[in-house]
């Protein structure tokens, strides 16, 4: 099914565990996807599509449809992604930006650097959104 290899398991968007053989029974039931460990780093487009998987909890829209990842800059073997939150009292916070870096540990090489940014600024608002989350809203 998967050729040999060490692959990351995911489930849920978290990275949960390393497993010589990704097609056992167990492990394959509850998988969403499994994600070859990376030799080199990835493109900003890969960068974005698996950030989709970082859910805000509070209102069960992804991190990018929101709006809330502000930027992403690939050099070297250094992953940078500049975040925001909807407002810096989100209780939320700490969860999402511990979620956006498991999902993205599995994107790079071993010895890559990750460095999520907190910005405020420009401050986040509603026009941010995709049009996909404006229709979870009901928004025009």
């Amino acid at each position: 099914m998967f050729p040999q290899g060490r692959y990351d398991l995911w489930w849920r968007g978290a990275k949960i565990h390393k497993h010589p053989l990704a097609g056992c029974c167990i492990c394959y039931l509850k998988m969403e996807r499994v994600i070859p460990m990376q030799s080199e780093m990835p493109t900003e487009e890969i960068v974005l599509n698996i950030l989709h998987n970082v859910i805000d909890p509070e209102v069960g829209v992804n991190i990018v449809d929101l709006g809330l990842v502000y930027g992403v800059e690939i050099s070297g073997n250094k992953l940078r992604v500049d975040l925001t939150m909807t407002t810096p009292a989100c209780p939320m916070g700490d969860m999402i930006l511990d979620d956006a870096r498991r999902a993205l540990a599995g994107l790079v090489p071993a010895d890559a650097e990750i460095d999520i940014n907190l910005v405020w600024e420009p401050p986040w608002s509603p026009d941010k959104m995709s049009e996909n989350a404006r229709d979870h809203f009901g928004w025009d």
